[in-house]
């Protein structure tokens, strides 16, 4: 499959510098602006907007090129989008990247309106372990969304971690690192190494052109390194040791099994759910042939929500697995059955 191209009229901005990393954000905004009536008040001025939290394993993934689909069904009905970057492990634990999102939340807010965007219109979204991070925002940050989208969404973690440890392991599918390397990279706590983006080694040359992923990433200088390859190679490193959950909560810091996991409960977006007494309207999307993060993920939250009598809507497509929305065209079926809901869901909370 190509890659699609990014969305062009974008401004890109730093919101925050974190041991010396600058964590960027993109801004698009919609394509096609709604006229504001005056008979809506000075609330409806601006458009409303969607903050996307891109998904990786909290390992890879892309700030500067939401999900295709993201990007031109938001912004063909008069959203804006911004697409966040965040700190990625190991340098970042699941605390970092969490309050890396809650900041860019934070500056959206105080920033966004001279880009004409209402910074009180909004909605979080997010896509699988992006959607760990979304959730958590719509938790934590002090400018509440209006509504939060669930994107095949890692949401209970501590489930996560239990299902980890029996899951078969991958094959070896390093590209260039080897076992050795991949050890001692994880082990690297410093801060100041942190990467904000890494691509995936089949979004990289030699698999396509430097021409098409620059065009892909909307980043015309470019050039991939032979850390980011070492990167994508970490996620299947850590995938084959099934210990994700434990690097990116640190669990070497806790003494005990049982402080360990009463820190991943305070940090987990279902068990942090359990203490509260509402939440974000959500809309749920997810394939039930997913064997990356299980529809069950989905489920639990979903089922939750409804005993707190919170609106929401789901769609779970049929034996589809993870990712499975990235060849998304409008008018075609997945899109008909995916994001045509997800837009009215959004429609009805955000105008």
């Amino acid at each position: 499959m190509p890659l699609p191209k990014c969305r062009p009229g974008f401004t890109d901005h730093i919101f925050k510098t974190a041991a010396g990393v600058q964590l960027p954000l993109r801004v698009w905004p919609p394509a096609k602006p709604k006229a504001a009536s005056a008979a809506n008040g000075p609330e409806r001025k601006g458009a409303p907007w969607l903050l996307w939290i891109h998904g990786g394993g909290y390992t890879c993934g892309k700030w500067s090129a939401p999900t295709s689909w993201v990007s031109s069904a938001f912004g063909d009905r008069g959203y804006g989008v911004v697409s966040v970057g965040y700190r990625l492990q190991p340098q970042a634990s699941m605390l970092d990247m969490v309050q890396d999102c809650v900041d860019a939340a934070a500056w959206c807010h105080d920033h966004v309106s001279p880009l004409g965007l209402n910074p009180d219109r909004w909605a979080v979204g997010g896509a699988s372990s992006g959607a760990t991070l979304a959730a958590m925002v719509a938790l934590r940050a002090t400018h509440k969304p209006r509504a939060f989208v669930n994107v095949y969404g890692l949401t209970d973690t501590e489930h996560y971690l239990d299902d980890e440890a029996v899951r078969a392991p991958p094959p070896d599918d390093y590209v260039m690192s080897t076992d050795d390397e991949l050890a001692e990279l994880v082990q690297d706590w410093d801060a100041s190494n942190a990467s904000v983006q890494n691509p995936w080694a089949s979004e990289m040359p030699p698999t396509v052109s430097l021409e098409d992923a620059r065009a892909a990433f909307g980043l015309e200088d470019w050039e991939p390194t032979r850390e980011q390859f070492v990167r994508s190679d970490l996620y299947s490193y850590v995938a084959k040791n099934r210990n994700l959950m434990e690097i990116v909560y640190r669990r070497s810091k806790f003494g005990t099994d049982t402080a360990f996991r009463e820190h991943v409960r305070s940090h987990s977006p279902y068990q942090v759910l359990q203490k509260r007494e509402t939440f974000l309207p959500t809309f749920f999307m997810h394939g039930t042939g997913d064997n990356i993060v299980p529809v069950v993920q989905s489920w639990k939250f979903a089922e939750r929500l409804v005993e707190m009598d919170v609106d929401i809507a789901e769609v779970y497509d049929e034996g589809k697995g993870h990712v499975y929305d990235l060849g998304f065209e409008e008018g075609d079926e997945g899109w008909k059955k995916n994001v045509e809901p997800c837009m009215a869901f959004v429609d009805r909370h955000l105008k």
